[in-house]
């Protein structure tokens, strides 16, 4: 009896040493792949690490160009600022000099008006042929004022326009031809770029029947 209950003890033994291996294998196997896990999640970490570090690099890459390109369109806009300043300047002074220029062709063109009044007035030989010279002179000035689009108003034939004449007198004639039309001019006018610098001073024809 007593050796029955010793092979029972024995087996007993033998079966919770068995289990207990198998415990140890399991727990070993499960540690195994615990272990390579931990180690897969660490090559993980690592690589993304790694592409944080690039994408990092690259945005602050991206970022210092972004900046240097915001900085140069600050330059270039300040550039253009004063570039723009300075065509605005030029402009004005470019306008005061035009201003100065007409007002001196307008000067001139009465004192020539004045001295072509005093030649047709002198009735001799050589006020005549001066008189000549001038209207030959007159001739020749006019497509260099038309180049330059300036239009003298007031010569006399000219259709009476009040936006460009300004009637001071006026002569009756029987020569309907010449209604309206500049009979004497006291005064020239000139146009520049289509717009009236100065009117005519001028007297009109006035048909009678």
């Amino acid at each position: 009896m007593f050796g029955r209950k010793k092979r029972e003890a024995e087996r007993e033994l033998k079966v919770a040493l068995e289990a207990a291996k198998r415990e140890q294998a399991e727990l070993q196997k499960t540690q195994a792949e615990q272990t390579e896990a931990f180690g897969e999640l660490k090559r993980m970490l690592a690589a993304q690490n790694e592409q944080l570090d690039i994408l990092l690099k690259d945005n602050s890459r991206q970022l210092k160009r972004y900046s240097e390109a915001i900085e140069d369109m600050l330059d270039e806009g300040k550039a253009q600022e004063a570039l723009s300043r300075q065509y605005e300047q030029r402009i004005k002074e470019d306008t005061e000099r035009e201003k100065s220029l007409l007002s001196l062709v307008c000067c001139y063109q009465e004192e020539l008006s004045l001295i072509e009044k005093k030649l047709c007035a002198a009735d001799t030989q050589s006020g005549n042929e001066w008189a000549g010279q001038m209207a030959l002179f007159r001739k020749t000035l006019a497509p260099e004022l038309k180049q330059c689009a300036i239009e003298e108003t007031g010569l006399n034939g000219e259709t009476v326009n009040y936006k460009y004449h300004e009637i001071l007198d006026t002569v009756d004639t029987e020569d309907m031809g010449l209604d309206s039309t500049v009979a004497c001019t006291y005064r020239p006018g000139l146009i520049y770029h289509g717009k009236v610098i100065k009117k005519a001073q001028v007297a009109a024809y006035r048909g009678r029947r």
